[in-house]
């Protein structure tokens, strides 16, 4: 889900437990989608749980929006 709040722009997703999957799902932001280095959460992007379905957990990724153009990406890696 793409959102925006509060000059925020937000997007939330779904990850299930890693110790469950062995897969670790993030999010990562950056300026240049030709960028080699993507910043993490607490690098100018929030990320948050909104609470948890069994073992699934829903996230919400928020960036302030400054009128600079940026990008988020969900990314899976394995354990």
């Amino acid at each position: 889900d793409i959102s925006s709040s509060n000059d925020n722009f937000i997007v939330t997703y779904f990850r299930r437990d890693p110790a469950v999957t062995g897969i670790d799902v993030y999010a990562s932001w950056t300026r240049l989608l030709s960028a080699e280095i993507w910043k993490l959460n607490g690098d100018g992007m929030t990320e948050s749980s909104m609470g948890w379905n069994g073992d699934v957990e829903t996230v919400s990724a928020s960036l302030p929006m400054d009128g600079n153009r940026a990008f988020i990406r969900i990314q899976a890696e394995e354990q």
